[in-house]
């Protein structure tokens, strides 16, 4: 047993053998056993963490308010008495590992007092998943096309493409959301799953639309459908952006072989912007899935269950690494039998293939002496970064980009050439109740908010804030993911796998979870600890680009090229999360947050400005951020330049 895991398993997680490698049914079962072992390692550090949040969460008055508003404390003590609460540490944890396992996860206090947590689980969970999966469906369109985008790359259909791209990722869901109730609220259903008036079916298999049609409740599976309207739209609309620039971002990088570790990291960055995506879209529609009542748990302060929550974000997080590694092989093994019963046919396109690359080989041969000066610059590293700054310069992304960050930089460091009004005068404690949601208005140009503050002022502050905020942790992130990638990247591959491993164990928990939870441990300082905790995720993202780009590139101009590339993103990644954390009000309202501002608004139907400017505001900020990413994307190598440049020739020949 020893020698098969040191000789097969080993080296799959150290990267020495890759997924769809030598697809054989031994293959196979070493590459499940492999998937299976990596669930159990995620499961088993998910659990710690869960653990640690544990010991805080029953001692922090934040998380736990059940003592002074339960209505019957024995329940509690009883809660305390089912954890071990006056027991050793080892005790606690030996009794909390086995609650876990048993299924003992406690009752709910506060949401649904004396309620069993796993009896709600098995209602909110199916109904989430059910809520998500049309969207993913309809996501997987984005694989089509991002392959779509580098085949016609300079073509109209992959700028087509492209721009949808940038519009998907720079949209904030929330304000997509709340702009599509607005628009929709007398047509479709803007909150709810099903109207409430409407008799619930039976449970069956825990699915709402589902059971409805399997009891025959077709009332309820009518509005179940019409209700989902709105949320698939808005969810599909993200994904489909997501998927697309992933596949396309993998395809320019020829990523064809992925490891365990590649594969892992890739899909723990996913499942946390769809864990983020579930929980917005269900507080906003107010849909009482898993994503709400987690969030509900955390701010009402109902402590079992919000630890029964990490339990099954464990639990999903580790089904996602399973099914991640495992589903990628089984196609490729699936497809290789298939293609074996057509061998006569590969036989004969084989031929046909094999009959073009020597005329194609032969006519390289020929024009070889014509492209070879261009070759020479392209590899030389001061010629290269050269024509790299001048194309990047003319790229109209790039150009539109730089136009937007500077138009709102400059307003946001000059705010008083703009508005009259200090900071202290449109935050708390400041409150102006008596004048709420104005009309624009000389003294008010863009209108007031709920609290009467201007709300161009709070747009420029908020700007101000946006940036900030981003460039300290981009700073945080790349500081850090350059030790560490360059250590991962420079020394050997067991200990580039080492660190990339420990990176994707920091993705157990899902982001919005663990910013959220600072945000409420340390409630005097949101924004530093908003700050630091984004930072720390960054610095798990800009190690596994720096590691790969080192050991992936030929000089260090590339990496350099890659590591700028890729600093707007990642500053989008923590402006979108930190956004995100002030939409659902936890953050310091002193620092008049661009989603703050936009919370404000949300709910009052008759006054779209209070909703429209600051989420127009934040997209700008996205959308330029984007814009320069692309700009700075040169995925084309010069092998492909090669290729182009000979296809033309043979062209004009």
């Amino acid at each position: 047993m020893i020698t098969f895991l040191y000789y097969q398993i080993f080296p799959i997680f150290m990267g020495e053998r890759t997924l769809q490698s030598e697809i054989t049914p031994k293959n196979l079962l070493i590459s499940v056993v492999s998937s299976l072992i990596l669930g159990i390692l995620v499961l088993f550090i998910g659990l710690i963490f869960g653990f640690f949040i544990h010991l805080v969460g029953y001692t922090n008055p934040f998380l736990n308010r059940i003592p002074g508003n339960i209505i019957d404390p024995s329940k509690y003590d009883r809660e305390l008495l089912r954890i071990g609460w006056n027991q050793p540490l080892i005790n606690q944890f030996v009794i909390y590992m086995n609650n876990f396992f048993t299924g003992n996860w406690g009752e709910s206090l506060l949401i649904a007092e004396g309620t069993s947590i796993t009896n709600i689980m098995k209602k909110i969970v199916p109904g989430t998943i059910e809520t998500m999966l049309l969207p993913i469906l309809i996501g997987l369109i984005g694989i089509k096309l991002g392959r779509i985008w580098v085949k016609k790359r300079n073509k109209i259909q992959g700028y087509v493409i492209r721009i949808f791209t940038i519009i998907g990722l720079a949209m904030p869901i929330f304000c997509l959301i709340t702009w599509m109730q607005y628009t929709y609220y007398p047509i479709l259903p803007v909150i709810y799953r099903y109207d409430p008036i409407i008799p619930a079916s039976p449970l069956i298999t825990g699915f709402p639309l589902f059971d409805s049609i399997l009891s025959g409740n077709w009332v309820l599976a009518g509005d179940i459908i019409l209700h989902g309207i709105l949320p698939s739209i808005s969810l599909s609309f993200v994904i489909i952006a997501l998927i697309t620039k992933y596949t396309q971002t993998s395809i320019d990088y020829n990523s064809k072989e992925t490891s365990f570790v590649s594969n892992s990291f890739t899909a723990g960055k996913l499942f946390g912007i769809f864990f983020a995506f579930v929980v917005i879209t269900e507080v906003i529609f107010n849909i009482t899935g898993f994503g709400y009542n987690f969030y509900m748990s955390m701010i009402i302060g109902d402590i079992p269950f919000f630890i029964a929550c990490i339990f099954m974000i464990t639990i999903l997080f580790s089904f996602t690494m399973f099914f991640s590694n495992t589903i990628p092989i089984l196609y490729k093994f699936c497809r290789n039998k298939l293609a074996r019963r057509f061998k006569s046919v590969r036989k004969k396109i084989s031929d046909k293939l094999m009959l073009f690359k020597l005329r194609f080989k032969k006519f390289s041969s020929t024009s070889e002496q014509k492209i070879e000066p261009n070759i020479n610059d392209e590899t030389n590293p001061k010629i290269e970064l050269k024509n790299y700054i001048i194309n990047t310069l003319k790229n109209p992304f790039t150009l539109v980009g730089l136009g937007i960050i500077v138009f709102l930089g400059t307003i946001s460091i000059f705010p008083q050439l703009f508005t009259p009004y200090s900071l202290n005068d449109i935050t708390p404690p400041n409150f102006l109740p008596e004048t709420p949601f104005l009309p624009p208005s000389p003294d008010h140009p863009l209108g007031t908010t709920q609290y009467g503050f201007d709300i161009l002022a709070r747009l420029i502050y908020g700007t101000r804030d946006a940036f900030f905020f981003g460039s300290a942790v981009t700073l945080i992130g790349l500081a850090g993911g350059s030790i560490f990638g360059f250590v991962a990247g420079r020394l050997h591959r067991y200990i580039h796998t080492v660190i990339i491993v420990l990176m994707i164990l920091l993705f157990v928990i899902p982001g919005l979870i663990v910013l959220s939870l600072a945000n409420i441990i340390f409630r005097s300082e949101e924004q530093l600890i908003s700050m630091m905790t984004i930072g720390i995720l960054l610095i798990t993202i800009f190690t596994s680009i720096i590691a790969n780009a080192i050991r992936r590139e030929s000089n260090y101009i590339n990496v350099i090229k890659v590591i700028i590339k890729y600093i707007p993103l990642e500053m989008v990644f923590g402006i979108m999360l930190y956004q995100m954390v002030g939409y659902i009000g936890i953050a310091d309202e002193t620092t008049a947050q661009l989603a703050v501002t936009f919370q404000y608004g949300s709910g009052q139907f008759g006054d779209f400005g209070s909703i429209f400017w600051p989420g127009f505001f934040l997209f700008l900020i996205m959308v330029g951020l984007i814009l320069i990413h692309e700009g700075l994307d040169t995925p084309r190598s010069t092998h492909n330049i090669l290729i182009e440049s000979l296809s033309t020739s043979k062209t004009t020949i």
